[in-house]
């Protein structure tokens, strides 16, 4: 585990070296940003602004060994130009503010993964070469380990989100197997009767059982079944033209008196068959031309009147159209009455 091996690292070098601070950035390989795995010592703000000199990422990159605070001088020295002078300045300046000794590459394939910041001595000696060769040694075996540990974490969150997501897909697809039943109980439910209807009517007339006098009558009740299953039809069309998908209006100059009056002609066998009273009241003031999606509207005037005449047993069905005026805005208004059970 990442966070317990940086600790690990970090608890050897202050008990091994006997220091006063260390700590370990981890650099993303992603975004290229250091975040700190592991710090004692140090302030966190400290170990981040250390990372945020472009200099020293590069120092490291490009010589690939311990940079060691009290050796800037000599590298101060052996500029060769006015500006890197000065960022080796700087880097020496911004290591003593927060007390840094030494910087240690974490390599990996020749690229830096992470940096180990080193504090001072307890005992206050300098760094020796011993100590140096062996913080090489420990900075290879650790860049292994850490890159190690990062990969296995970032397989670990993989495997996670996969899992999640596998769940997600799961629980989806059971939703809409829910929806797939519920939709074909619905359809069971409206096709059975007009089905039914049709069946019984047909079997009659096939046997030559109806009486003469009954004959339009049934023929008439097989035309008001079949249109009933007509429009099932067209709302399991409508149903499945918008599954997964957004339907954008169509907007034209249509007139909304003549799309009514067609589907009261539409509807009036149906009304009549059943016995009840269907008509149509116009607006008073005249209806202009609008923009609308006149299969849109249709379809909507279509199933209100349809589940008007359905539900209503006795009495009758009555669609109106008017001009209202809200707020000085003026809106059409379709309204469809019946003395049934509602919707």
């Amino acid at each position: 585990e990442l966070d317990k091996l940086a600790f690990l690292i970090t608890d050897t070098l202050i008990k091994t070296m006997r220091l006063d601070k260390t700590g370990i950035l981890m650099r993303d390989p992603k975004t290229g940003k250091y975040e700190i795995q592991k710090i004692f010592g140090f302030k966190e703000d400290n170990g981040i602004s250390l990372v945020k000199d472009n200099f020293l990422t590069e120092w490291l990159t490009k010589f690939q060994k311990p940079l060691v605070c009290e050796e800037l001088t000599f590298a101060t020295r052996d500029a060769k130009s006015d500006s890197e002078r000065e960022s080796v300045i700087k880097l020496g300046k911004n290591m003593n503010d927060i007390e840094a000794s030494i910087c240690l590459p974490l390599l990996r394939e020749d690229k830096i993964i992470g940096i180990i910041v080193l504090g001072k001595k307890l005992s206050g000696e300098p760094y020796s070469k011993q100590d140096i060769d062996l913080l090489t040694h420990l900075t290879n075996q650790a860049s292994i380990a850490l890159e190690n540990a990062r990969l296995y974490k970032e397989l670990n969150d993989l495997s996670k989100n996969l899992e999640n997501k596998i769940n997600e897909q799961v629980a989806d697809i059971k939703a809409l197997s829910e929806m797939k039943s519920q939709f074909l109980m619905i359809v069971d439910h409206q096709f059975r009767t007009p089905v039914s209807i049709i069946k019984g009517l047909a079997s009659m007339l096939n046997e030559n059982s109806v009486p003469e006098d009954k004959k339009a009558e049934f023929i008439k009740r097989l035309y008001l079944s079949s249109e009933r299953l007509s429009v099932i039809l067209d709302d399991i069309i409508i149903a499945q033209s918008l599954i997964g998908q957004k339907t954008n209006p169509v907007f034209l100059e249509n007139k909304l008196e003549e799309v009514i009056v067609g589907e009261i002609k539409k509807f009036l066998p149906q009304a009549e068959a059943k016995g009840i009273k269907f008509y149509f009241k116009k607006s008073e003031a005249p209806i202009p031309f609008m923009l609308f999606d006149k299969d849109m509207i249709t379809t909507a005037v279509s199933r209100l009147i349809d589940n008007a005449i359905l539900y209503t047993k006795i009495g009758a069905v009555a669609v109106s159209l008017s001009l209202e005026n809200k707020n000085n805005k003026e809106f059409a208004k379709i309204e469809v009455r019946d003395t049934g059970i509602g919707f």
